[in-house]
């Protein structure tokens, strides 16, 4: 008797699964929502969607922070990539999700910066995560010692000028393969106040 029932249980929940399989999904998708988006996904691989149809799963709460639709294994893992393209890793604690960089100098506009790249990667739950990124900027600036009169160079904060945290966010968009991120718009003026 529990035989027969552990079988047309398994029995059904497999019919059930068959029936709601579609019998052709492109790559990349889950489902069609009509027919006219069968059609759509016909065109070649190499197309492009129009930037209305692509939803950002990226998005910003603050200046600083990205909530992700995306779980935080994954995460971790791009930022790791993104991050040790161009710079020196010095911290790498997964388990509290801490990446910290050193000191890497740049020039820009006439000016030597030098900066140092924080990220915390937070699980919210299975499939979402917050990304919080903190990008310390100083520019190197002649000036004097307080009470000797000594004069030197001395690294005073500075703004992100070359919007590089808005560079991390993106990087880690696209090696995650999602759409181009929502930037704050202060990340934005930022940048665009180096050019």
């Amino acid at each position: 008797m529990v035989f027969s029932l552990k079988c047309i249980c398994f029995f059904s929940f497999t019919c059930l699964l068959i029936g709601c399989v579609p019998q052709f999904v492109p790559v990349g998708q889950s489902h069609f929502e009509d027919r006219n988006e069968l059609k759509a996904a016909k065109q070649p691989q190499g197309a492009l969607q129009p930037q209305s149809s692509r939803q950002s799963t990226i998005y910003p709460v603050d200046s600083q922070t990205f909530n992700l639709m995306i779980p935080s294994e994954e995460v971790w893992n791009a930022a790791i990539n993104v991050l040790m393209r161009n710079y020196n890793l010095t911290i790498i604690d997964k388990q509290n999700g801490v990446i910290t960089t050193e000191w890497d100098s740049f020039y820009l506009n006439r000016q030597v910066f030098r900066n140092k790249v924080s990220l915390r990667i937070t699980p919210h739950n299975f499939r979402h995560s917050k990304l919080m990124i903190i990008n310390n900027i100083e520019s190197l600036q002649e000036g004097s010692s307080a009470g000797t009169g000594a004069f030197g160079a001395i690294w005073v904060p500075s703004q992100d000028l070359a919007g590089e945290s808005a560079r991390i966010i993106k990087s880690i968009a696209a090696l995650l393969r999602q759409p181009p991120p929502v930037i704050p718009p202060d990340m934005l003026s930022q940048a665009s106040e180096a050019r």
